[in-house]
């Protein structure tokens, strides 16, 4: 099942209705799609304790890492950005432009990853969930309370955007039985995720809100033509 088990609340007036069975199995290929690409591109904005970030970056969903840029306010240069599931490391400075393959070996600080205190660890821990090496199970997944919420388009493809289940449990259940992603450090508002997904199960766009008053965060995904190694980061 999806990873991704945030509460979830529909926004007022919004028209939504439970999946059918093609749109249950189309939201269940979208980890699964990642996996298979491998590598993909992400880009995204987050404020993080009054200060936004930039991210453009890529994710191995096979390998379970990432890397790209960081912008900072008013700086001239971006910062190099790597993750997994273990920790998140910066380097000082990068040149313009796309990160640097292979990434540097040196001049890393590393800490752990700590989505439970930070928004963009939060989102970050989110990226890795996306990818699982096999489907979720479709008829497990339209039991939950995922919806289908509209038809769009991303950059001129056809997508259908749906809202992600808030559990892995049945729609009116009382537990949940999934595994819990990253609910950012701000626990005073409602969550909720949602999916703009491709014909062909590919994922283009994920809005997360990770609660409180602050603006979800719009991450889009594209193909990516790259390979990259962390473990050797020092």
């Amino acid at each position: 099942m999806l990873l991704l088990v945030l509460a979830l609340t529909a926004c007022a007036g919004e028209t939504t209705r439970p999946l059918t069975t093609a749109e249950s199995e189309l939201l269940a290929l979208t980890r699964f799609r990642n996996f298979d690409a491998g590598v993909r591109s992400v880009s995204f904005a987050v404020t993080d304790a009054g200060t936004r970030y930039e991210i453009d970056a890529w994710v191995d969903f096979q390998a379970g890492a990432g890397y790209g840029t960081v912008q900072l306010p008013d700086a001239e240069e971006s910062a190099l950005l790597a993750w997994t599931s273990q920790g998140v490391a910066t380097a000082a400075t990068a040149p313009t432009g796309p990160a640097p393959l292979p990434p540097p070996t040196q001049g890393w600080t590393s800490s752990e990853l700590l989505p439970g205190q930070s928004r963009l660890h939060a989102v970050l821990a989110v990226l890795l969930s996306l990818g699982s090496d096999r489907p979720d199970n479709p008829v497990l997944l339209a039991q939950t309370d995922a919806r289908w919420l509209r038809e769009d388009s991303v950059a001129g493809t056809a997508v259908t955007v749906f809202r992600g289940p808030s559990s892995d449990a049945p729609a009116g259940a009382g537990s949940t039985t999934g595994t819990p992603a990253p609910s950012g450090p701000d626990e005073s508002g409602a969550a909720e995720v949602r999916y703009w997904v491709a014909d062909d199960g590919v994922l283009h766009r994920l809005e997360v809100s990770l609660g409180g008053d602050q603006d979800a965060v719009v991450i889009d995904l594209d193909d990516a033509d790259v390979t990259f190694d962390l473990s050797q980061l020092q």
